[in-house]
């Protein structure tokens, strides 16, 4: 294996207790990984699920010249996701994986002939991919991106949110990838399978530093609350929410909750976005990408309104998920009229 040695950086941050009765020993570590990245970048360009970001394969399809060989080593790629069923819930694993250096695995090891091949690449310039790779994330850790996540003062705001899921109590860590990103005017993320995937340019300017940074609280809401998995698991909830959201294709009622609650938390507790300006925007389009963004932006301000309630110790955590959900389904009779 031409695969290089592991380049693994973590910056870890614990949430102090600050008069807070949940997950006082919840950490979020930050990591900046050369394997991570290269892995990441193949997976995008496999295109084995709808959605990967594929502007990867889009960028350096001229960059790397790719060919027909190329092509059915991507093929291959995406094959061997679906035929041995590593899905989105398996990122996880996958991540630590080839953060550690590839170790001996029964699946995974059936991608390293492939990460070879592309790793030994020529890029434009006539350098090896792998070396020009190598360079870039190390540029990774030079953001200021803990920094800015720092500046948000986001974890105490997080600790306490777990508690409107108990079975998340005693969550004790969670990672997040840096990996390279192609656009410098944005930085991409997403959560599944337990940790945060973060794609962020080596020259990203200190907005989009700042704007990455909101985005990683939004996923790490996702992970570290996850409150789309008490609405189905309890008794109460669960048929009210195990259901297809009209409309929306591969959706359910927990699913576009959940968004809405990351939604909320973020504008009204950290960012503090015009909602206004969002709606006028997300009219005028018909895809059901931006029409699920119509409806959060819709109601992100009074949904937050009962978050920050809650928060500030006006509302405990039952009270303030009965009335979330109360608002939710009356935003749901409304829309469908």
């Amino acid at each position: 294996m031409k695969i290089r040695k592991i380049n693994l950086i973590y910056f870890k941050i614990g949430i102090g207790k600050k008069n807070m009765e949940s997950s006082e020993n919840l950490n979020l570590n930050f990591i900046v990984d050369y394997n991570m990245s290269l892995f990441y970048i193949v997976n995008c360009w496999s295109k084995w699920d709808i959605d990967v970001n594929e502007s990867y394969y889009n960028y350096f399809k001229e960059n790397l010249s790719f060919n027909e060989e190329d092509d059915e080593f991507l093929k291959k790629f995406a094959a061997i996701r679906i035929q041995n069923k590593i899905g989105w819930d398996s990122e996880s694993e996958l991540a630590s994986w080839a953060s550690h250096n590839f170790p001996s695995h029964e699946k995974f090891d059936l991608f390293k002939p492939i990460l070879n091949h592309f790793e030994s690449k020529t890029y434009r310039n006539g350098e090896n991919f792998g070396n020009f790779l190598k360079r870039e994330v190390d540029k990774l850790e030079t953001l200021k991106l803990q920094k800015e996540y720092e500046d948000l003062d986001a974890q105490d705001l997080i600790r306490k949110l777990c508690l409107l899921n108990p079975e998340y109590k005693n969550l004790k860590s969670v990672n997040c990838y840096l990996v390279y990103g192609i656009d410098k005017g944005s930085g991409g993320a997403g959560a599944n399978g337990g940790d945060m995937i973060v794609e962020i340019s080596p020259i990203a300017g200190d907005a989009v530093v700042k704007d990455t940074a909101s985005k990683l609280v939004h996923e790490y809401i996702h992970i570290a609350v996850c409150i789309k998995k008490r609405l189905l698991n309890e008794e109460k909830t669960k048929d009210k929410f195990n259901i297809p959201f009209p409309g929306f294709e591969g959706r359910n009622l927990a699913d576009l909750f959940e968004e809405l609650f990351a939604y909320s938390v973020c504008n009204t507790l950290i960012d503090h976005y015009d909602a206004s300006k969002k709606i006028e925007k997300y009219s005028q389009y018909k895809q059901q990408i931006y029409r699920e963004a119509y409806f959060w932006w819709s109601h992100v301000d009074e949904f937050g309104e009962s978050l920050k309630d809650f928060i500030n110790g006006k509302t405990n955590p039952e009270e303030c998920l009965n009335i979330l959900i109360e608002k939710y389904l009356s935003y749901l009779s409304i829309s469908n009229r």
